[in-house]
């Protein structure tokens, strides 16, 4: 009798098995990504005073995307002139719906009393009064969607109209303001003055 080696078969790998854990690692880490982003964050909506706040700006005329980017490339601009702006912020003066819109805004940062206007930049404040307050903390991509829609449910549930100027401030981290003036009767208030 000779002993000839059997020829094992060799079981078939079940592709199903050994992929539980870096799917349950994915979905971890997505969680994760969209906890640090604030997607789960709630917007609250107030009626109160606010303000006064004091900017320096520069005017924006264009689409939504390029207004971000403007605003962005300010913010460098003032930290590489050796200002620390804690928040950025657009007074939206007008726009015509969608991303790809004309937008009329003024970008800029909140400054305190008495700073001194960078050359080439314009000096606003926009007067204590009462407005809407929507408040979110994420993102800010995240936080201004979050915000618009809070807004916009907040007015449709007391048949109030949305108007213009609106006020985003962006800051300190992770705060996101979303401000729109309204008078004692409802109506428009007097919401912004500039000096040159």
């Amino acid at each position: 009798m000779t002993d000839e080696p059997v020829a094992r078969k060799v079981p078939r790998r079940d592709w199903r098995k050994g992929w539980l854990w870096p799917f349950v690692a994915f979905l971890a880490m997505l969680l994760f990504t969209l906890l640090w982003l604030g997607v789960f964050r709630q917007a609250t909506v107030d009626r109160a005073t606010m303000g006064p706040y004091l900017y320096v700006y520069e005017p924006f005329a264009g689409r939504y995307p390029d207004m971000v980017k403007a605003r962005e490339a300010l913010k460098k601009r003032l930290l590489s002139a050796g200002l620390t702006p804690v928040s950025v912020m657009t007074l939206i003066e007008h726009e015509q719906g969608g991303q790809s819109a004309a937008v009329t805004a003024r970008v800029g940062v909140l400054v305190n009393p008495g700073s001194p206007v960078p050359a080439g930049l314009q000096q606003g404040v926009w007067p204590r009064q009462m407005a809407v307050s929507v408040e979110v903390n994420a993102y800010h991509a995240v936080a201004s969607l979050k915000a618009y829609s809070a807004l916009k449910a907040w007015l449709k549930a007391r048949g109030l109209p949305a108007h213009y100027p609106l006020l985003e401030i962006i800051g300190p981290r992770d705060r996101y303001r979303l401000l729109m003036p309204v008078a004692a009767s409802g109506g428009t208030a007097p919401a912004v003055s500039s000096r040159p």
